[in-house]
């Protein structure tokens, strides 16, 4: 692969000539725009982020269901088998950084349905659908799986928790933390660190 700035411009086979990607040229200019128009971010994370556009394009409730899923009991199969694979990559990542004499930790980010009562009964269909959803269930899935390997884990659930009842933590349209969210997690975080004596 030939790549430039993080995107794939190319591949080749050795001894062949290289294949220009198609997407190249598209690719360069949303980066551009990216960098230098607030316009178009604004524009893109509207639509990337906006559950009603969501919907529209994933079909009716499809985009609800995936954001979903990991919190629906019991767990489906797919979703158990996306868990054991993360682990197994998580469990790779610790071993090596184990040889190379360098700490290791995992910090799990709070989806804005855990945080956001609104957002979390905004997605159901039926208020009835309650309780078959344990919001709970990915932070303890992951929570029991680093006990198990000795790995440390960085929470700032709860911190995100307090602060989400005076004011929002994530963007109104967009599942990801405003500046106020950022703030209180980069705290969250430092505080935990400081405790547990990791080096900075």
């Amino acid at each position: 692969f030939i790549v430039q700035d993080g995107l794939v411009v190319g591949r080749y086979r050795a001894g062949k000539k290289p294949v220009a990607s198609k997407l190249a040229v598209l690719n360069k200019v949303r980066k551009k725009l990216a960098r230098n128009s607030e316009f178009y971010v604004l524009c893109r994370n509207y639509i990337y982020y906006n559950e009603k556009i969501s919907k529209l394009i994933a079909g009716k409730d499809k985009g609800a269901s995936i954001m979903l899923a990991s919190y629906k009991t019991p767990l489906t199969s797919k979703v158990k088998s996306g868990w054991e694979k993360s682990f197994e990559y998580i469990s790779k990542i610790k071993e090596a950084a184990d040889n190379d004499s360098i700490p290791f930790s995992v910090m799990l980010i709070p989806g804005k349905i855990e945080i956001n009562e609104n957002y979390f009964h905004g997605m159901l269909n039926d208020s009835t659908e309650v309780d078959k959803y344990d919001l709970e269930q990915p932070n303890r899935y992951l929570k029991e799986f680093c006990s198990s390997q000795k790995i440390t884990m960085l929470n700032p659930h709860s911190d995100m928790m307090i602060a989400s009842k005076t004011s929002s933590v994530y963007f109104e349209f967009n599942p990801h933390w405003n500046s106020h969210g950022i703030k209180i997690a980069a705290r969250s975080m430092a505080k935990q660190w400081r405790k547990l004596g990791l080096p900075i």
